[in-house]
């Protein structure tokens, strides 16, 4: 480059931090981001189990997730 340009030229490092956005390793303990709340009757039409089922396979996969269910059941 000519010299009258060097001057108008700036160098900025790199301000993306890219261990920010690296997935964790499988053997890492997960930390929850993906939280599913569930409230209503523990009745079995509702099958409360399933959402259990899927977030036990969510967590094999290696998302961090956890999941809160609230309610009352038959009496």
């Amino acid at each position: 480059l000519p010299a009258s340009n060097q001057l108008k030229i700036n160098l900025f490092p790199n301000a993306i931090q890219y261990a920010a956005f690296t997935q964790p390793a499988r053997n890492t303990p997960l930390q929850p981001r993906l939280k599913v709340v569930m409230a209503g009757s523990l009745v079995p039409k509702k099958n409360q189990a399933l959402l259990v089922e899927v977030v036990e396979w969510l967590q094999k996969q290696g998302v961090a997730v956890t999941a809160h269910l609230a309610g009352d059941g038959p009496e």
